[in-house]
């Protein structure tokens, strides 16, 4: 049974958890950026009063899609190049629930609960 402590202990964590997760990640940037203040790549092992502090820097690769789009329709690169994609299928759900007959499709299709959602306010 769903009680009203219940739902009111969600609504304050789920306030509380956003909270945490904006100032960790702010507290984490402004240590990173004293410790490693030449922005190198790599792990780094610090001892920070009296805390060992281990820091891994790294870059994210991704692409302009519409740049690789242009490029492939142009055949600008190589095959050295190509080799270096990935294609990655999505559906385009909107499309696909709009679609009268997707009966082959249907055969590619999974699916699977997600996540739920859930908000709680204060009644009025």
């Amino acid at each position: 049974m769903i009680t009203h402590d219940d739902l009111e202990r969600h609504r304050l964590l789920a306030i509380q958890l956003k909270e945490v997760k904006e100032q960790e990640m702010a507290l984490r940037v402004r240590i990173a950026g004293e410790l490693n203040k030449d922005n190198a790549l790599g792990t780094k092992r610090y001892d920070q009063e009296g805390y060992k502090v281990k820091l891994k820097t790294s870059l994210n690769y991704n692409l302009d899609q519409d740049m690789v789009a242009f490029m492939l329709a142009e055949d600008m690169l190589s095959s050295d190049e190509l080799a270096c994609l990935r294609t990655k299928y999505d559906l385009r759900l909107k499309e696909y629930k709009e679609c009268d007959d997707t009966s082959v499709l249907d055969d590619a299709v999974e699916t699977k609960f997600a996540a739920p959602t859930l908000e709680i306010t204060l009644g009025e």
